[in-house]
């Protein structure tokens, strides 16, 4: 009887040993200048932001993910140039803190949330934010890394669910990112 049992569980142990968690895709774009893991191949599309100083162009790479399947539900980057005399990381003085400030308010605004963390950070000696905005009456978080390199600026994006904020998929998102 031992026996049997055990030749009916071996194709069912076989089966479940055969699921592993899937390879990410590496996306690499030559025009934005850097390239990053995806858990799939993103959708890409652009998009026009208008502040007051005029129309600035995105383009925007996102997947929607299933988050009954996985930690996060929204993966994302975006990245737009802006004029050298605008804004860049160069400038050694207000303008950039200003400017990273300016893109957490319009964050917070869009997501009708509430800053949680709002951390500098830099990236290869590049200036940037680390910001989380709780949104969906706290259910739900937006984690941000923004980086300006020279006059672009790139905006890497995770949305999950409160409860899943110290999944593994965050780090290796967020770490996977590299200029070329």
């Amino acid at each position: 009887m031992k026996k049997r049992l055990a030749l009916l569980l071996l194709p069912v142990i076989i089966c479940l040993c055969s699921f592993s968690a899937p390879d990410w895709t590496l996306i690499q774009s030559n025009e934005g200048g850097f390239k990053m893991l995806f858990p799939v191949k993103p959708e890409g599309s652009s998009d026009t932001a208008r502040p007051d100083s005029g129309p600035v162009p995105w383009k925007i790479a996102i997947y929607n993910a299933n988050p009954t399947t996985d930690d996060n539900y929204l993966y994302g980057l975006s990245f737009s140039d802006f004029s050298p005399k605008e804004i860049s990381s160069d400038f050694k003085d207000k303008r950039v803190d200003d400017f990273l400030d300016h893109v957490l308010t319009r964050s917070v605004t869009g997501a009708n949330g509430e800053v949680v963390l709002n951390d500098k950070i830099t990236f290869k000696d590049f200036p940037g934010r680390h910001m989380k905005i709780s949104f969906a009456h706290g259910k739900a978080i937006m984690d941000l890394k923004i980086y300006l390199v020279h006059s672009r600026c790139y905006i890497l994006q995770l949305d999950y669910l409160q409860k899943k904020e110290n999944n593994p998929s965050i780090d290796k998102f967020f770490n996977s990112f590299e200029l070329i």
